[in-house]
């Protein structure tokens, strides 16, 4: 599988709106990999995770058809993983004209992204069913087939009022982990994956504290080596395994080759909007 980075900021992206923080003022400066927009990504071209309000950057940046897209895995309703207005410009025949590629876009989440997202339908189009865009709610654990692919949704430690999940996305025997937002797994994450998630080939992970640690809301550099740990003794991760950091705040302080230099002696690669890993 092929996983392209699209943002990799945490919500306030870097540089941050309206920040004079030494690192935004650096980012800013600086340009190229330190200018990260908010949360994203997409598997082969067709399965994305996560539609931020960055979304229309994103496509002009890293020249993507989203006309292509066929299926869309929301991880939770925070604005910077969601942006529901902004999926109604999907609406053939006047905000779009679908030419060649997928006419219908196929939405997956928890509740509360449901619900966000037939709200953006009634506030859109004063109804809340459109023949362009279907919604199916995810339950933890439960494996789904999605466009060819294997799509498990995994109970996140993020935003307790609803079910936050990140994503287990397996095909032709490989497999990929896209753990973002999330703190340190659950018991019965690891659990699941020592039974079901085989070896992969990638593996995505929270660092929104850089070298700081969390675990709780979020990770950071020392979560990350735990969390990595757990999964190489069960058998998921090997020396082959893709292991890659990503969602980054500018609040942890630290620049991309600062990142690089604290990742490197772990093996870890650190993400940038655009980046294409391949396992």
């Amino acid at each position: 599988m092929k996983l392209q980075y699209l943002g990799t900021a945490a919500a306030e992206a870097i540089p941050a709106l309206f920040c004079q923080c030494d690192i935004c003022r650096a980012a800013r400066r600086n340009g190229g990999r330190d200018i990260r927009g908010r949360s994203g990504a997409i598997i082969d071209g067709v399965l994305m995770i996560d539609f931020p309000p960055d979304i229309y950057l994103h496509v002009l940046r890293h020249n993507l058809d989203l006309a292509k897209v066929k299926n869309l895995l929301i991880t939770h309703s925070h604005n910077d993983h969601f942006d529901g207005q902004e999926l109604m410009m999907r609406m053939p025949g006047c905000y779009c004209h679908i030419t060649e590629g997928e006419q219908v876009l196929h939405v997956y989440g928890n509740e509360e992204v449901g619900r966000l997202f037939f709200e953006a339908q009634r506030l859109e189009f004063g109804r809340t069913t459109v023949d362009f865009l279907t919604y199916a709610q995810l339950a933890p654990f439960v494996p789904v087939t999605v466009g060819g692919y294997r799509v498990t949704a995994l109970p996140a430690r993020h935003k307790l009022d609803e079910h936050a999940y990140f994503y287990l996305v397996q095909k032709d025997g490989k497999g990929l982990l896209y753990a973002h937002d999330t703190g340190l797994f659950y018991d019965e994450v690891y659990d699941y994956l020592a039974r079901c998630g085989g070896r992969l080939g990638i593996v995505s992970l929270d660092c929104t504290s850089c070298a700081g640690k969390d675990g709780a809301n979020h990770m950071g550099l020392p979560d990350n080596l735990e969390v990595l740990a757990r999964l190489r003794s069960q058998g998921n991760v090997d020396d082959a395994t893709k292991c890659v950091v990503n969602h980054f705040s500018h609040n942890s302080g630290m620049l991309y080759e600062q990142m690089c230099e604290a990742a490197r002696p772990h093996g870890l690669l650190v993400s940038y909007d655009g980046m294409v890993v391949e396992g």
